[in-house]
């Protein structure tokens, strides 16, 4: 399927990002525990898909997918170079990517297609992605045009650095976002990294320490790169000489082979995922539709929890990953060691308070964002119209978390999360619940904060994001689950919009848990 690319105002040259998309987790539910449980881990996985969307980023940092013909997406003169590869998750080929790059008078254009088909709770999903990126003689970015299809829904980014700032345009349900984000380096964009290297012509000892910008997460991070070794790899059979080189970003170790001439043989990263050289023909073929599903995957194993939607006590040991840096010891959770107790919150009800909340300490919680757009007239008509005349923050809340549990159909959507566009559509996972709950709560008055971590269910501990609202107190709310305060297997590491909840990265694929008591 083609979309239209999106040309920068002023602009002559399309542009866009790379592939930086990030996957996600899905939970569904219906009403009591049997069915809870049932259901739950499909709405716990959505979480993942960005993550891995995000990972896959780096690893492709080029790759976009379609059997067309790529110059007649992006410009006739991206013959000039043209990469294509296929896409493997543990071993079954998943999906494939073609990349080209041209020569212009801005310096370099860089053109992205990829394609995926996902296994999510057993149902074959497909995510594609288009990216134009001009940068300069350095590969520094300078204007970007990125394009997520994913079913029903559609999200679109474009961006031009001015100076220190990134001017930054979101389209998603048909209504354009702007938002000027400082930048202290101009940064690279995944696309450019591998044209970078070769630029500056690979040698073996190569450090590098690079800015790095997410277009998809809205979110800018640091990457190393070290080109570790020269070595001999085996490809369908022929001997290759290539310049292995290692990645880190966020706790992932990425690893490259490239060959003396600059071009991609294989790339490995977390979670299964190989990515090989290939030709047209190859990449184009043989894309199975019964790939592992990505959220058994990534699951956690553990000892059984009875009844978990009932628990009001909980407490785990936690190995297998580092985990400074994460908001675990806050609210209901408490941290010693690597043992973390959580303790279901009561809902003091003398404590609330009539909306709107006009205490300046949460004001950071009341403003909307590009992509939780609680001012949008909107989301504050659909708000005011399911509370009425309540005013009590917390019987609000609770009017809110009702209404979303009943309306937004529980089902994975491979996308990037936007209230504005889960209203319009209502269906999503846990992602698309949290990001509407958040801008209807904000909309009417009451601080709230989207939260990601791990739930329970089924003796595996899934990927899963929720919400927490000040009523009083910080209270977590759950409204895939229709849970308010939510049950003690929630365990929240984040707490924050997509920018800083793709630090989910660091345990993802590495993060144990024990369970030591429940109740």
């Amino acid at each position: 399927m083609l979309v239209r690319l999106i040309r920068p105002k002023g602009k002559g040259t399309p542009v866009s990002t790379v592939l930086d998309l990030i996957l996600r987790n899905m939970v569904v539910s219906k009403s009591m525990e049997a069915k809870n449980t049932r259901w739950i881990w499909r709405v716990t996985g959505g979480l993942v898909i960005i993550f891995w969307l995000v990972m896959m980023g780096l690893l492709l940092n080029r790759y976009h997918i379609a059997p067309i013909n790529i110059s007649k997406i992006f410009h006739a003169s991206l013959k000039d170079k043209e990469e294509w590869a296929s896409i493997y998750l543990h071993n079954q080929k998943v999906g494939y990517s073609v990349t080209t790059v041209t020569k212009n008078e801005g310096g370099y254009l860089l053109g992205e297609q990829t394609f995926m088909q996902l296994k999510v709770m057993d149902q074959p999903q497909q995510i594609t992605t288009y990216t134009i990126c001009q940068v300069d003689n350095d590969f520094l970015l300078k204007s970007f045009n990125f394009r997520l299809v994913s079913g029903l829904i559609t999200f679109s980014a474009e961006g031009e650095v001015k100076g220190h700032k990134l001017d930054l345009t979101i389209e998603t349900a048909g209504e354009r976002s702007r938002k000027e984000i400082p930048v202290a380096e101009i940064p690279f964009l995944p696309s450019a990294l591998k044209p970078f290297l070769v630029h500056r012509g690979i040698k073996v000892g190569d450090h590098y320490k690079l800015p790095l910008w997410d277009p998809a997460t809205q979110s800018s991070h640091v990457i190393t790169v070290d080109v570790e070794k020269k070595e001999s790899i085996t490809l369908n059979n022929q001997n290759f000489q290539a310049f292995c080189i290692r990645t880190d970003f966020m706790g992932m170790t990425l690893r490259s082979w490239v060959s003396q001439d600059g071009d991609l043989l294989k790339e490995e990263g977390p979670m299964g995922i190989i990515i090989i050289k290939s030709t047209k023909e190859e990449a184009l073929s043989d894309i199975t539709a019964e790939s592992l599903d990505i959220l058994s995957t990534t699951s956690i194993p553990c000892s059984p929890i009875q009844k978990p939607r009932m628990s009001k006590y909980l407490k785990v040991r936690l190995s297998g990953s580092p985990l400074t840096g994460f908001n675990l010891n806050s609210g209901r959770q408490t941290v010693k060691g690597d043992t973390l107790v959580v303790a279901q919150e009561v809902i003091k009800h003398e404590a609330s308070y009539q909306i709107p909340n006009k205490n300046q300490l949460y004001i950071n919680y009341l403003r909307p964002s590009l992509l939780i757009q609680s001012n949008h007239p909107e989301i504050v008509k659909a708000a005011q119209g399911i509370i009425g005349n309540e005013r009590n923050s917390v019987k609000v809340a609770q009017l809110l978390t009702q209404w979303v549990y009943n309306h937004v159909e529980k089902k994975p959507i491979l996308s990037i999360p936007s209230a504005l566009e889960v209203l319009k559509h209502k269906i999503g996972d846990c992602n698309e619940h949290s990001a509407l709950l958040t801008a209807l709560l904000r909309a009417v008055g009451i601080p709230a904060r989207p939260c990601v971590g791990i739930l329970y269910s089924e003796g595996r501990f899934y990927y899963h994001a929720w919400v927490e609202a000040y009523l009083g107190d910080w209270v977590s709310i759950d409204p895939v689950l229709n849970q308010m305060p939510t049950d003690a297997t929630h365990i929240k590491f984040i707490e924050g919009d997509l920018s800083k909840q793709v630090e989910m990265l660091r345990v993802v694929g590495k993060i144990r848990v024990e369970v030591i008591g429940v109740e």
